[in-house]
């Protein structure tokens, strides 16, 4: 099964992460454009640069990008990718900002780490800027600092820490 044609539901049905389609694309390059600040990459990303962005990764089994749907809104996007032996959680924007201080993106993440353990077993990290206030949402969610790099700050899942969701797949 390609994580690819993936959609994690939570147990309660309001939320789901779906795998991106092309038609989700323009979607999700307006929200990374606004939020470019929290991003290494802090330039413009252009319609013509996120199809073959597109293109690309839709050949990369290593990269795995969901939408966020709460109660059938897209309100963000998430997603995970292979680098060595773990899993690096990245791109996490909130879109549609009407949907913030509720708790669904961080349930978001609960619900994909709780996938990621399951399908894969391989420790869970993730790389944030220093000057990124999501560090301590990361935290809150179950996170915790591992160290430090030239520009970044590295984490990883404490599972001790987690709450693990239970959820249901649909593949299309």
């Amino acid at each position: 099964m390609s994580d690819k044609k993936v959609k994690i539901i939570s147990i309660e049905g309001d939320l789901a992460l779906k795998a991106i389609e092309k038609e989700d694309i323009e979607l999700i390059r307006k929200w990374r454009n606004e939020n470019s600040q929290y991003f290494f990459y802090k330039g413009m990303i252009k319609r013509g640069e996120q199809v073959e962005w597109f293109k690309s990764y839709t050949n990369n089994e290593k990269e795995n990008i969901f939408v966020v749907e709460f109660e059938g809104t897209r309100i963000g996007c998430i997603g995970f990718r292979f680098i060595n032996n773990t899993i690096d959680v990245y791109n996490v924007i909130l879109g549609d900002k009407k949907f913030g201080g509720r708790g669904i993106m961080g349930k978001a993440l609960k619900l994909m780490c709780s996938y990621i353990l399951d399908s894969y077993g391989r420790e869970i990290t993730l790389m944030v800027l220093p000057e990124n206030t999501a560090r301590l949402w990361y935290i809150k969610n179950g996170f915790e600092e591992a160290g430090s790099g030239k520009d970044y700050i590295p984490m990883k899942l404490n599972i001790n820490k987690f709450e693990y969701l239970k959820y249901n797949l649909e593949v299309n």
